[in-house]
């Protein structure tokens, strides 16, 4: 199962700074570490349960988008009791929660329209990873029925079973 972290349910713009004082209330630890030798391994983060710490590659930098999609990423095992790399699914399901909470419906279109679909031109001009638009790009697939209108934020859509 995947559960939104609280910070979720507070409004936009979603900060490294409003995610790091979740980490803070929830007791999470955030350490940088150096790949492949260090314990983030090939992956820009890691939680690890045991010890309660947020691992994150000591490469990204912390006003990059990167940083602030793979802290969010983190948060998202931290707050659903994972520990761990997951399953490739559940991480997919991870990365759409990512993507929903950070891609705002609105300019997402107007970018869209404006690149004719093109995934790094929309990364590009909504200043997000280019995994986080390709899992937005995932969710709406899934997720899209004609004539049905979802609201921007995680916790406007109802109980998130489809994350589930």
């Amino acid at each position: 199962m995947i559960l939104t972290p609280s910070w979720m349910h507070q409004p936009r713009p979603y900060t490294v700074e409003t995610l790091r004082q979740w980490c803070t209330r929830e007791g999470v630890s955030i350490v940088y570490d150096s790949a492949p030798a260090g314990r983030v391994g090939r992956y820009w983060g890691s939680w690890e349960a045991e010890t309660a710490t947020i691992w994150l590659h000591d490469g990204l930098d912390v006003d990059s988008p990167a940083f602030l999609a793979t802290l969010a990423h983190e948060t998202v095992h931290v707050a659903s009791g994972h520990d761990g790399h997951q399953a490739p699914g559940i991480e997919a399901r991870v990365n759409e929660l990512v993507a929903v909470a950070l891609v705002d419906r609105e300019r997402y279109a107007f970018w869209e329209a404006e690149y004719g679909g093109h995934i790094g031109g929309i990364a590009d001009g909504l200043d997000l990873p280019y995994w986080v638009i390709a899992a937005f790009r995932g969710f709406l697939a899934r997720t899209y029925r004609p004539g049905c209108v979802v609201e921007s934020t995680p916790h406007q859509l109802g109980s998130l079973n489809q994350f589930t």
